[in-house]
């Protein structure tokens, strides 16, 4: 929503760290974009772990601080249609996951 009220902005570059522990079963991703940062930054972490209560699932934690700098008097609207379209496409890509999962069957292994 806020690349569609800034305009096209072709490729969008962002920098991801992966950090995992194989001891505890943790893998941690952290990404932070890198274009448009002086008008928005995006701070996302994943976390995926042993699940406490059923050591067969895997629990996942996502959190991320999104801030809008240089439009004071819409920075709040801003950062309110950001995190609705992050909740957004963060909800359909556990949708497109756990589509994948079900499916793992039926990929084709090259």
């Amino acid at each position: 929503m806020f690349l569609q009220i800034v305009g096209d902005c072709g490729m969008l570059h962002g920098n991801e760290q992966s950090w995992l522990s194989r001891s505890e079963k943790v893998l941690v991703l952290r990404t932070k974009n890198m274009s448009l940062s002086n008008l928005i930054t995006i701070d996302e972490k994943l976390t995926y772990s042993v699940n406490p209560d059923n050591p067969n699932m895997t629990l996942l934690e996502q959190s991320a601080t999104i801030r809008v700098m240089g439009i004071p008097f819409l920075q709040g609207t801003f950062e309110d249609m950001t995190v609705k379209s992050f909740d957004s496409n963060s909800a359909n890509g556990r949708l497109a996951i756990i589509d994948i999962i079900k499916n793992k069957n039926n990929v084709i292994r090259i």
